[in-house]
């Protein structure tokens, strides 16, 4: 009794580490779903909505030109204003 026991906890521990794993890979492959439509829409935005981010069409050029993967430091810590322009751009 004591072995089936033993036998299924370690099934459930598996089955709950292989649906950690999907949780942890789903949400990476939002977040880099986002990150993509983010840098594409800087193309998109006004030159005063750049103003207002403090960026420089170059630099979102540049940012916009990033690999989807590449994703540390972005916007240099100024994501959070370029994302609410463009939101509010595209509303």
């Amino acid at each position: 009794m004591s072995s089936m026991v033993t036998m299924r906890a370690g099934v459930l521990q598996e089955r709950s580490t292989k649906t950690h794993f999907g949780r942890v890979l789903v949400r990476k492959l939002l977040s880099w779903s986002q990150l993509y439509r983010t840098r594409r829409q800087l193309l998109e935005l006004t030159d005063g909505e750049l103003d207002d981010v403090n960026l420089t069409w170059e630099a979102a050029r540049r940012e916009a030109e990033r690999p989807f993967w590449d994703s540390d430091g972005h916007f240099d810590g100024e994501s959070i204003g370029a994302q609410r322009v463009i939101r509010r751009a595209h509303t």
